[in-house]
């Protein structure tokens, strides 16, 4: 191999070309990225900063990873969902650039607010509680970078931010002490912190609790180890078949009169209470007696009442949705001219079988306790033994309040003016009472014929002188009911 010589100046020339060859690397191959990993998600929602922030977010995301605009362009579909993915179908094939996409999105569901519309909001929505203070600066600041260019200056920001401010944020914060937008949120901050340290305080140091109730009686103002009808129930002596000797318990509670306060009665049957308020014999037009009582049944309350100028009695039903009149009472109505609206209904009784059955409704006027209330009275025309009954209806149309133990009722206007239930009377115990009843009115009539024969005509003159009461005779003068009742007795 023949020896090659450089002179100085090739030499040179040649150790910096390869120097420079070694020094400049390769070009690196550019890598494209896409969408696939992006967690941003738009579902259409109409909301300015909801679409901004998507938009900041994927434009980021897009220069960091290198993403081509054709790629961002097909990668929309995975960001889209719900309304704005059938909006983007529609749509895809029109799209050429990315910033053709970018602003068909803004458009489309942010559209530029006019500036009149962005002042009205700002002005409008105020603060509703001294919370958060940050949050709500920073959403009226998003209202004000919408505000078309230029913008305003941040003291006329502020001036328009104090507008719907809190009243506790503006009197801690007077707007002449702040001039920037850090200053005043540092501020906001330590407000906030200590309003939430003073609520949280609050709320450890009184906690309002619920009122105590008793799990046994279910009443209000104890609690169960408490309870005196727990206790009285719990020492009851227990009946034990090993004992031949039975003790009698020893009662808990004194009863006393309400009245009064005579021991061991009580009020509907102290005798002091009701010495100078006996129930005398009250004219019945409507009413009739169950027959049918045993002896674990209680007696239903009875109260006194008028309808259409004729007295009577009528049991007080809870349990009947509307009041139902007797067979006696709709006949007494039909007679005085009481117009009836006969309709077809379900009935549901006691026994809880229901049926299909013509009935008759009307409405007249109860007078109870001197008050008049206008009822609604179904009538069943194919019983012929039922009771008057007075429903829920009537009980809250008049306002009534029933005291059952005491068998007393009053009216809810009016708590202190009390009124006497009367029980229904036993009908076994009483049918010689109503024969003689029946006997007594039957001789009524008869004399009342008697003393209308025997009257003056009231065309004759009266004589000038009225005859002395003292009879000479040695034996007195009767009545003219004396003697009728004698030829009755006789005859």
């Amino acid at each position: 191999m023949a020896n090659v010589s450089f002179t100085d100046d090739q030499f040179r020339d040649l150790l910096g070309a390869l120097s420079s060859r070694h020094s400049t690397p390769p070009p690196v191959p550019c890598k494209t990225g896409s969408f696939a990993l992006c967690t941003a998600r738009y579902d259409g929602t109409r909301d300015t900063s909801l679409v901004e922030a998507f938009i900041a977010t994927i434009v980021t995301y897009k220069n960091i990873e290198n993403v081509t605009d054709s790629n961002a362009i097909e990668g929309l579909t995975l960001l889209l969902t719900g309304e704005a993915s059938v909006w983007w179908l529609g749509v895809k094939s029109d799209v050429t650039t990315w910033s053709e996409a970018i602003s068909l999105i803004r458009n489309t569901f942010a559209p530029k607010k006019p500036a009149y519309k962005i002042y009205e909001e700002l002005v409008t929505v105020k603060q509703s509680a001294p919370r958060e203070t940050e949050l709500f600066v920073a959403r009226k600041r998003a209202l004000m970078a919408e505000l078309p260019k230029p913008h305003p200056l941040t003291s006329q920001c502020l001036d328009l931010l104090y507008a719907s401010l809190h009243v506790v944020i503006r009197d801690r914060i007077p707007r002449d002490t702040v001039t920037t937008f850090d200053e005043f949120l540092r501020k906001a901050r330590q407000i906030d912190e200590v309003l939430a340290e003073r609520t949280h305080n609050k709320d450890v140091g009184s906690h309002p609790g619920k009122r105590v109730r008793c799990n046994f009686c279910r009443a209000f103002g104890h609690v169960e180890d408490k309870c005196r009808k727990k206790e009285a129930n719990t020492q009851k002596p227990q009946t034990s078949t090993n004992n031949l000797v039975q003790y009698k318990p020893v009662p808990t509670t004194k009863i006393t009169c309400y009245g009064c306060g005579e021991p061991g009665v009580v009020r509907s049957k102290c005798a002091k209470c009701n010495a100078g308020t006996k129930i005398g014999s009250v004219e019945v037009g409507f009413y009739a007696l169950d027959p049918s009582l045993c002896e674990i049944t209680r007696l239903r309350p009875t109260v006194d009442i008028q309808i259409g100028g004729v007295k009577g009695r009528a049991h007080l039903d809870t349990g009947a949705k509307l009041s139902v009149a007797s067979y006696s009472l709709y006949s007494l109505l039909e007679r005085k001219g009481t117009k009836f609206i006969t309709e077809t209904a379900t009935i549901t009784l006691a026994d809880g079988l229901r049926r299909r059955q013509l009935i008759k409704r009307c409405s007249v006027p109860v007078v109870m306790g001197g008050r008049t209330v206008p009822t609604n009275f179904i009538v069943l025309p194919e019983s012929h033994d039922n009771r008057t009954l007075l429903g829920v209806d009537f009980i809250q149309d008049a306002n009534i309040v029933l005291n059952l133990p005491q068998l007393l009722y009053h009216f809810l206007d009016k708590p202190g003016v009390k009124f006497n239930l009367i029980n229904e009377v036993d009908e076994t115990n009483s049918v010689a009472a109503l024969d003689q009843t029946a006997e007594a009115r039957t001789s009524d009539t008869a004399i009342s014929k008697l003393i209308k024969m025997t009257a003056l005509e009231p065309m004759l003159s009266p004589i000038n002188t009225t005859p002395s009461s003292e009879c000479t005779s040695p034996h007195r003068l009767r009545s003219v009911v004396e003697i009728a009742q004698f030829s009755l007795n006789t005859g």
